[in-house]
């Protein structure tokens, strides 16, 4: 083994001879760093020498810098730490063509190789991602091109979906971690993160994420009682559990790093939501918006019928009303732009509906301030199609106004009450005109989404608001199929998404049960309640369920007196 006695010039002489041809000496030597029983000692000295030799290493050693990231540093020893870090500083100092595949091996090492069995080892993995943070941090600040590059290698790294849970957890709270000290770069790791996030979404749907609960009742109720040979193959419902799972702990991450970005506290946290009285950092809080809204717009908003991770938006809002102001003001710019496509103004519309029916934060002012944008821009649009020979009922036509009438329909039903006790509010309900847009000749009642348009029938009828329940009639007697390129079921209804539908991930549900409003049962008359048609009310949910799909005593209820 070549010796090379803490001297420099040793190390020196054998890059030179290297370069005459003779390469035995350094090949020893790269042998000797390669050596996994190498002790610590060994392996400081040799970084120590290799690092004042830095300039040697240029590109015709590649080989040589490959060995070295295979070096296992972080997380043993003080000495080690320091002596690797400075060396690697020095070298993509020296030559940046090496920072490629510094930043590549040192992104690989947020991927767990198994997951922690006790805490002896977690805390082993959390001194090895300080120890990588720590050494991308100093390449951060010494190399300008370092963070476009990281980026790239985040993307790339990304583990598959096939990937166990706990190697999607550690490599994303590792990514959030880079955007302490790189927060230019947090809208593209919040799009790359929250764009997986939506893929997996886009797989479990909420009657998947139902019937696997009810699957998981039943093996409950039956454990004992059938003795079952065990099956190691996975089925389709146990990849939707898993996948659940995973989706549930990635909310979770989220939800916490969103509340501590923009809450600071100087107390010990004791639970997810004990800060929430702590003080807001409102710069931080309108940053994170800022960033978070452009992930939205780009990823969110434009996939259909997603359950749950549009939350995030609706949690970070209620942190200030002028953020719930911002978001619905951002929402309604897009519904009411004649450039935007039809889809994301539906589904805008969909998202403002949503987001007042649920919201408990959201203050009945501000509800009455959308229903006069919503209802003027519907009553402007009849004045411009009523009075046309092409004026009929066609959702591949006039999709965005049926959009917002379903979106008024459905807010409607949910906060009648504090509109009607607002000061002049039934007055002021009066003026929105509501008998002029169910009777329009473009029939958004007969477009609407049915259980939508029977409750607000209700509600508006016990309210002295308008009379629905001629033109429904109507309807029903001249229900004729209807082909549509919209977004539409089969016969030409407007699809029921409503994207902030009960929240069903159990163990990041904390974070929105607080600021989640259910749906009240609204006191009825005798004649309401005999209303087969108004099931809409029977249900603390909203029409974004499939009911079939929902047990509860309720509903046998009420399936037993509509068989009666």
């Amino acid at each position: 083994m070549t010796q090379l006695n803490n001297d420099p010039a040793c190390l020196d002489e054998l890059f030179r001879q290297h370069r005459q041809g003779s390469s035995r000496g350094l090949e020893e030597f790269t042998k000797q760093l390669c050596d996994v029983n190498a002790s610590i000692e060994v392996l400081v000295t040799n970084l120590s020498l290799l690092r004042q030799c830095v300039h040697h290493i240029d590109k015709d050693y590649e080989y040589l810098v490959k060995c070295l990231l295979k070096v296992c540093w972080a997380g043993r020893d003080d000495n080690l730490s320091t002596a690797y870090k400075s060396f690697i500083l020095h070298l993509v100092s020296a030559h940046s063509y090496f920072v490629q595949l510094v930043l590549a091996r040192m992104v690989t090492k947020f991927l767990p190789q198994c997951e922690a069995a006790n805490s002896s080892e977690l805390a082993l993995q959390e001194e090895i991602y300080r120890d990588v943070h720590s050494l991308l941090h100093g390449i951060i600040k010494m190399v300008p091109m370092a963070p476009s590059i990281l980026i790239k290698h985040v993307t790339t790294c990304y583990p598959h979906k096939s990937k166990a849970t706990h190697v999607h957890l550690c490599y994303v709270q590792n990514v959030l971690h880079l955007t302490l000290y790189l927060p230019n770069l947090r809208a593209k790791i919040l799009e790359l993160i929250i764009g997986k996030l939506v893929q997996i979404d886009a797989m479990v749907t909420r009657n998947d994420i139902l019937h696997s609960k009810q699957e998981a009742a039943c093996e409950d109720i039956t454990e004992g009682i059938f003795e079952m040979e065990p099956v190691n193959e996975p089925t389709p419902s146990t990849d939707i559990e898993n996948f659940s799972k995973r989706q549930d702990e990635l909310m979770y991450i989220l939800f916490m790093y969103i509340h501590d970005t923009c809450w600071e506290s100087t107390k010990p946290r004791v639970s997810p939501m004990a800060d929430q009285t702590g003080t807001l950092n409102w710069q931080a809080a309108q940053q994170l918006y800022h960033d978070l809204i452009v992930v939205f717009d780009r990823v969110i908003l434009p996939t259909h019928a997603l359950c749950h991770t549009q939350f995030l938006m609706f949690y970070l809002c209620s942190f200030k009303p002028a953020l719930c102001d911002v978001f619905i003001d951002f929402l309604w710019k897009r519904f009411q732009n004649p450039n935007t496509s039809a889809i994301i103004r539906q589904n805008s519309a969909a998202y403002v509906a949503s987001f007042l029916a649920r919201a408990t934060y959201v203050p009945a002012t501000t509800v009455k301030s959308a229903f006069d944008l919503f209802c003027g821009w519907m009553h402007r649009y009849i004045d411009s199609q009523d009075a046309s020979s092409h004026a009929y009922p066609d959702l591949s036509l006039y999709g965005t106004f049926y959009a917002a009438c379903q979106a008024v329909f459905y807010v409607f039903v949910f906060r009648c009450e504090e509109l009607v006790t607002l000061r002049k509010g039934h007055a002021w309900l009066r003026s929105l005109n509501f008998q002029r847009i169910v009777t329009c000749r473009l029939n958004p009642l007969r477009v609407c989404f049915p259980v939508v348009v029977t409750s607000f029938a209700s509600v508006t009828r016990s309210l002295q608001l308008a009379y629905c329940y001629t033109v429904i009639e109507h309807n029903n007697r001249n229900m004729i199929p209807i082909a549509t390129e919209s977004n539409a079921s089969p016969n030409g209804v407007l699809d029921s998404f409503f994207p902030f539908d009960p929240y069903m991930l159990e163990k990041s549900e904390r974070f929105i049960a607080p600021l989640y409003r259910e749906h009240q049962l609204r006191k009825t008359s005798p004649v309401e309640e005999n209303n087969d048609e108004d099931d809409f009310l029977h249900f603390s949910v909203s029409p974004g369920f499939n009911h079939s799909c929902i047990i509860s005593p309720a509903q046998d209820i009420c399936d037993m007196q509509m068989s009666i």
